[in-house]
C-alpha cells in the first residue's frame, strides 16, 4: 500500500474518499455521534436543568424522567453506547414524560376543591412541562438530532 494516504480511523462504506473530498465508488452515511468539548458543557448544562425541572414533576413521571436523563448520561459518557439509535429512543422517553405531564396538568384544574391552587398548580406544571420539552429539543439539537423528525436518525 501507499504511503500517500493515512488511513488510520478511516471509514469506508464501499469506496474510498481521497483528500479534498473526493469519493471514488460506494457512499458512506457516517451515523457516529461526536461531541466536542463545547458539546459536551452545553449537553451537561441542559442535562442538569432537565433534572432540576423534573423534580417538580409527579412521581411516575419524574421517575420516568431521571431514568431516561441517566441513561442518556452513561451513553453519552461511553463512545462505544453513543449509537444513534439508542440515544433517539433515550430522547423520546424524555419527550413522552413532558408529554405526560402537559396531559396530567391540562386534568389538574378538573379537580375539585381549591379551585384557585388547582389552577395555579396545573399552570405551573404545564410550564414547566413546556420548558422541560424546550431543553429536551435543544439537547437533541447538540445531540445532532431533529426532534421534529424521527429521533432515530440524526
Amino acid at each position: 500500500m501507499s504511503d500517500k494516504y493515512n488511513l488510520s480511523g478511516a471509514k469506508f462504506g464501499g469506496g474510498f474518499a481521497a483528500p479534498g473530498g473526493i469519493q471514488v465508488g460506494g457512499s458512506l452515511t457516517d451515523s457516529s455521534t461526536t461531541i466536542t468539548n463545547e458539546g459536551a458543557e452545553n449537553i451537561a448544562q441542559l442535562i442538569s436543568s432537565l433534572r432540576e425541572i423534573a423534580q417538580s414533576f409527579p412521581e411516575q413521571q419524574h421517575g420516568d424522567a431521571v431514568l431516561s436523563l441517566d441513561d442518556l448520561t452513561e451513553d453519552i459518557k461511553n463512545p462505544e453506547k453513543r449509537e444513534p439509535k439508542r440515544i433517539g429512543m433515550r430522547l423520546k422517553r424524555l419527550m413522552a414524560s413532558g408529554a405526560a405531564v402537559l396531559a396530567l396538568s391540562g386534568g389538574a384544574a378538573t379537580v375539585s376543591g381549591n379551585f384557585n391552587e388547582v389552577f395555579e398548580n396545573a399552570a405551573k406544571m404545564t410550564e414547566n412541562a413546556t420548558v422541560f420539552t424546550e431543553k429536551v429539543k435543544q439537547l437533541a439539537g447538540e445531540l445532532g438530532f431533529d426532534i421534529g423528525q424521527d429521533v432515530s436518525t440524526p
